[in-house]
């Protein structure tokens, strides 16, 4: 089924962010940032599908090199709070191939370029799914410049482009919702697909439906970390209401209860509920599901903490992060003589500070490990044997009771036809009871979640 996803960003100054510093990143290049005198190396970064920068026919050669373009925006934006540029993500449906997600790029950029006259670069990333993420996951990273170029000489206006201010914002990015939905929706007519996408909101389209909530990157690398955040949370909550409800009005316009059926129902509750192996096998599978519940709780409960943990520091080593770049952002330009070796001692002091706490970043980060339930239970069967004795006798029963028939089996005289079909009639019976246990196991792990969820968002009300 084809997705549709359509957002825009912008990368500014004022949240301490570097131009430089991102589109390195999205293509997976080294480029030196000469306003901060960095070198951001991403030649690591694997998944890079295609680049390409989009420009208008008249502007300089030198911005259609990607260091030169974005150490160039650096130095036009002369504020500390500039807008450096402007960013659409968009994914693309999962039924096009590599050279169809191109010609969707090359439609959606060029159209870019037409409009607003400024200089694009483009990356489509594939989905890191060693990592976690959907193999459906292709989807492009398109960077273009706050400032539009000047059409006579072919650089940078004076003026910035208009078009996305806080007046006509709403109305730009609707228009761009709307021609991109039309972009993909005739790449897939093309292919020969039925399936069409909308730019609309579920209430603009009249569908009892609840949107998600946007997640990010710290929230999905969490995600994939198996960490549950309160907007993870949140959006599987939603997810499973939204699927309820579809199911719900499918059933209402599909299930037509015929006479036969009714009848067969009727037969079925006559019959005997359930025999004494198949109570049995429930029994065991209860008990065993109690103890994975409590070992998971407990594993939950260990990773909250250190997440708490980690995540305290975090904040810590970020705040210190971006305080060191507005210091070096506060500096100014180098001196030519007077003052310029202690300008030159302060930057390299703030340069290998900023260095040495974005390496901490990285090993925080590496610090959250996900706990193994498997370490837990034995802890959690003593938990369950003491809160829940009930359980505990009727798991001793069922176990006495299964041992009797697999000894009563083995035994020589019996009939081998009978015995081959109790076999079988037993496998069946606990295949449906572990199913039917697997089902309750997964309302009660929902609901734990929900009231998890309840519990984080209160306390940080607090």
């Amino acid at each position: 089924m084809a997705i549709y996803h359509f957002s825009v960003k912008d990368i500014g100054r004022g949240k301490g962010r570097s131009a430089v510093a991102c589109s390195a990143y999205r293509s997976g290049e080294k480029l030196n940032c000469e306003r901060y005198g960095l070198e951001q190396d991403y030649t690591k970064k694997q998944g890079v599908e295609f680049k390409k920068i989009y420009a208008p026919e008249n502007a300089k050669k030198e911005l259609l090199d990607r260091q030169s373009l974005w150490n160039e925006v650096e130095r036009v934006e002369k504020r500390v709070n500039s807008n450096l540029a402007r960013e659409f993500e968009i994914a693309f449906p999962h039924e096009l191939n590599a050279e169809q997600r191109q010609e969707m790029l090359d439609e959606l950029c060029q159209k870019i370029v037409d409009r607003h006259n400024v200089v694009v670069d483009a990356v489509i990333h594939a989905p890191h799914t060693k990592g976690g993420s959907d193999e459906r996951n292709y989807h492009a990273h398109i960077m273009f410049t706050g400032r539009q170029l000047d059409r006579k000489t072919g650089d940078f206006a004076k003026n910035r482009n208009r078009d996305f201010n806080k007046g006509k914002s709403s109305e730009t990015v609707t228009q761009w919702r709307k021609d991109f939905a039309d972009i993909v929706n005739r790449q897939l007519e093309r292919i020969g697909c039925d399936e069409r996408v909308s730019h609309l909101s579920y209430k603009d389209l009249k569908y009892d439906l609840e949107p998600t909530i946007h997640e990010g990157a710290k929230v999905t690398e969490l995600r994939r970390q198996g960490i549950d955040t309160e907007i993870s949370l949140a959006n599987d909550a939603i997810r499973e209401r939204n699927a309820e409800r579809q199911l719900i009005k499918g059933l209402e316009q599909e299930i037509i209860a015929t006479e036969r059926l009714v009848q067969d129902l009727k037969r079925q509750k006559e019959k005997p509920r359930i025999n004494p192996l198949r109570q049995a096998q429930m029994d065991i599978q209860a008990f065993n599901s109690a103890v994975e519940d409590r070992a998971r709780k407990l594993a939950m409960n260990a990773d909250q903490k250190q997440y708490d943990q980690v995540k305290q520091s975090l904040e810590i080593v970020q705040r210190e992060r971006n305080n060191l770049e507005m210091q070096m952002q506060n500096m100014g330009k180098r001196p030519m003589f007077i003052g310029a070796k202690d300008w030159d001692a302060k930057h390299d002091r703030l340069k290998a500070d900023w260095h040495r706490t974005n390496e901490r970043e990285k090993e925080l980060k590496g610090d959250i490990q996900k706990a193994d339930p498997a370490r837990f239970k034995d802890l959690a069967r003593r938990d369950v044997e003491r809160d829940q004795p009930e359980l505990k006798d009727k798991f001793d029963k069922a176990t006495a009771l299964r041992d009797q028939t697999i000894q009563q089996r083995q035994e020589p005289g019996q009939n081998k036809d009978q015995d081959k079909q109790a076999e079988r009639q037993a496998r069946l019976d606990a295949a449906r009871a572990i199913g039917e246990a697997e089902k309750a196991n997964k309302a009660q792990l929902d609901k734990e979640r929900a009231e998890r969820a309840e519990q984080e968002r209160r306390h940080r009300m607090r």
